[in-house]
């Protein structure tokens, strides 16, 4: 299954029972981290559950190909679903995933983190036509997207922000999408809570953000 779009933060938050594993594919490392973090949370909220989360790395699947339906067949010692998670796949592990979403183990997500994959790609392939698997693409956001993004951090912080300093926000962090929370998350705390009617303006922006982004104040 192909999942593109508004559909993909939206079944990222709540994955299907019916998916025994997704991949989060794309240019946009930094999305392709917060969707697949978003999805085990969706399933684990903890992320120190040691007993329902497993990390697993592409080499050591490739050493120990039978770890992964170890994993996701184990059963979770205090009961739930269990997520196991791949980090750094490649092609080389298609033949390996192929293999287990023809015979899933067990009840738990697997959520596998990759880069750039073209069309051609035996990974993105098998996902995208598999019945029990999803394949998300994670681009580079839309000015829309980004600006969707600065302005709900920013209400919930309670803060307006005018629509000159949202374009500029927009242009200023068209970066990646962890580095964009991380400037965010910086802008908020030097912003501290805002009280009624506060609204950021461009002038506020361009001076709290400086040199971060790529448009000068």
């Amino acid at each position: 299954m192909r999942i593109t779009g508004s559909d993909a933060d939206k079944l990222s938050t709540k994955p299907p029972d019916s998916w025994a594993a997704v991949l989060y594919h794309g240019s946009n490392i930094g999305l392709v981290r917060e969707r697949a973090d978003k999805c085990a949370t969706a399933i684990v909220p903890d992320k120190s559950d040691g007993f329902r989360i497993a990390d697993l790395s592409a080499d050591t699947l490739k050493k120990d190909p039978a770890r992964l339906a170890d994993e996701a067949g184990a059963i979770s010692m205090f009961g739930g679903r269990r997520v196991v998670r791949v980090r750094d796949a490649t092609d080389g592990l298609s033949s390996l995933l192929e293999g287990y979403l023809n015979d899933v183990k067990g009840d738990a997500l697997v959520v596998i983190e990759a880069g750039e994959l073209s069309k051609t790609s035996s990974l993105r392939k098998l996902f995208e036509g598999a019945k029990r698997g999803a394949a998300v693409e994670c681009m580079d956001d839309r000015p829309e997207d980004s600006g969707r993004l600065i302005t709900e951090t920013l209400a919930a912080e309670g803060w307006k922000i005018e629509p000159d300093a949202l374009s500029y926000l927009v242009e200023a962090l068209n970066v990646d999408r962890r580095l964009m929370r991380t400037e965010m998350d910086k802008l908020v705390t030097y912003l501290g809570k805002g009280e009624q009617n506060s609204t950021l303006t461009r002038a506020e922006a361009a001076g709290l953000i400086g040199g971060s982004g790529d448009v000068e104040g």
